[in-house]
């Protein structure tokens, strides 16, 4: 999820300690034609106290928690050097992102194909 190329791996150590992240996606891989390993999703959040959901409506203190989402199993071939995720998957992901957060009750949330 880091790779430590022209100083990004202090970059993120900045970023996570700053408690900005919001939520991390591990994607699978040839999802991208130019990049053939797998990528991550960063979202970022500059308030975890008084977010906003959908509609504007008011998200609970996530203050110290990152949800992480492991989609790396995700996606079809559609050739043999280039994946695609589907709407379903793409559904799940986003599901996942929006509807968890109001479980809470734990630190770190980790799924596994959502």
């Amino acid at each position: 999820m880091s790779s430590n190329q022209s100083g990004e791996g202090e970059i993120h150590k900045n970023i996570v300690e700053a408690d900005l992240v919001d939520c991390m996606v591990a994607l699978p891989d040839k999802l991208f034609y130019t990049v053939q390993i797998p990528a991550c999703l960063w979202f970022i959040a500059r308030d975890k106290k008084r977010g906003r959901g959908l509609g504007g409506k008011p998200l609970r203190d996530r203050s110290g928690e990152v949800l992480f989402i492991d989609a790396r199993q995700m996606g079809v071939m559609v050739d043999r050097t280039h994946r695609e995720l589907t709407e379903e998957d793409i559904r799940k992901i986003a599901d996942t992102y929006h509807n968890l957060p109001e479980i809470g009750g734990t630190e770190v949330w980790i799924l596994k194909n959502c």
